[in-house]
């Protein structure tokens, strides 16, 4: 959404329809780097050379609308 409509549309789309909660859905696989590194942009998990467990993602997986 924010690469379609950019931050302050996210922003206040999160404000607006989630109470302020933006919750973020994950693969079991993926919870021991999120815990070492945080929740990294694809971009940042690249730059530290972390590898997706599951890199080919479904459209019920990437989006939820």
């Amino acid at each position: 959404m924010r690469r379609k409509y950019g931050n302050e549309m996210l922003v206040e789309t999160v404000c607006n329809n989630l109470n302020g909660h933006l919750y973020h859905m994950t693969d079991e696989a993926h919870l021991a780097s999120i815990e070492e590194h945080g929740l990294l942009s694809a971009r940042g998990a690249r730059n530290l050379g972390i590898v997706k467990a599951y890199p080919v993602r479904s459209g019920t997986t990437t989006y939820c609308g």
